[in-house]
């Protein structure tokens, strides 16, 4: 079985152990909790709480939703959806972000996973989104070209190239409904 859940309902010595399982540098994702103490995991896991729904995210500026990935009620990933576009957002951030702990890596569940952020973005309002994804990034371009297509490539400020993607979620329900997506 499949599921996100909000961070908040998700504070434990399993999440903890998945977040130390995800490299301090992942392609995108900086993880925050790795190599921390589980004092440290439960500070900064209530200042997420704290702030899920009413702090800016310092660098985006925008209020995001974070989430546990789960499989068979096993912690496998985390996942965000920004909730506010502003200029930043629409004219270069990713409204999107996930990654998958290093001992699932290999197994496609990043297609399921980008599959329930995409549905849990339709339920939130949206009728398209944005996503960045690093060139170097495969498997991530991959499931994000079934999803959507490349709007513009660029060079960041780190010398890195990056797809940015747009993703109508109008138009993956009409596909999914008349079984052209799949």
């Amino acid at each position: 079985m499949y599921e996100l859940r909000l961070i908040d309902k998700c504070i434990n010595m399993n999440v903890y152990n998945m977040y130390q399982d995800i490299p301090k540098h992942s392609v995108g994702y900086d993880n925050s909790l790795f190599d921390v103490s589980y004092e440290n995991y439960l500070k900064k896991m209530d200042y997420y709480i704290k702030n899920l729904h009413e702090s800016f995210d310092e660098k985006f500026e925008c209020i995001t939703n974070r989430y546990i990935f789960y499989v068979d009620n096993v912690p496998v990933g985390e996942a965000g959806i920004r909730m506010l576009k502003n200029d930043f957002y629409l004219n270069n951030a990713s409204q999107i972000f996930y990654v998958i702990r290093k001992s699932y890596r290999g197994k496609k569940l990043g297609y399921v996973l980008i599959d329930l952020i995409l549905k849990e973005c339709k339920r939130l309002g949206f009728s398209e989104i944005y996503a960045n994804c690093d060139q170097n990034n495969i498997e991530s371009n991959k499931l994000l070209s079934k999803n959507g297509s490349i709007v513009k490539t660029y060079k960041r400020n780190d010398g890195n190239i990056s797809n940015r993607y747009v993703i109508k979620l109008w138009l993956l329900e009409v596909l999914h409904e008349t079984k052209y997506l799949w």
